[in-house]
């Protein structure tokens, strides 16, 4: 879905590419998110060979709720910031989805 949200409708082919997934990885997944309403599939109008997936409204709103994914996620682990960015690579400092880092809660210290 970020990919979608980042770049707005893409073919199959190019989601593809751009997630780094084969067809037999990526075609249930795009079923099932499609069978959960947040995106659609439709022929390509140029080309009826061509899938072009793209994000429905419930798709869109989606968006805002998982909004600070990545900042609990890095608050979850023991890893400095900048360190992180280098493991993981996204999300990159100037990432549009990547939320405000000066409001990252630290995770709590083990008992």
């Amino acid at each position: 879905m970020l990919v979608l949200w980042e770049r707005g409708t893409l073919s199959v082919k190019e989601l593809s590419q751009a997630l780094r997934l084969d067809s037999g990885t990526l075609s249930p997944l795009l079923r099932r998110l499609e069978g959960a309403g947040l995106l659609t599939r439709e022929r390509g109008a140029a080309d009826e060979r061509v899938i072009e997936a793209t994000a429905t409204e419930e798709g869109t709103r989606l968006r805002a709720r998982v909004r600070d994914i990545p900042d609990r996620l890095l608050g979850a682990v023991d890893m400095p910031e900048d360190r992180a960015h280098e493991v993981i690579g996204d999300p990159r400092p100037d990432h549009p989805f990547r939320g405000d880092r000066h409001q990252r809660t630290p995770a709590p210290s083990p008992a």
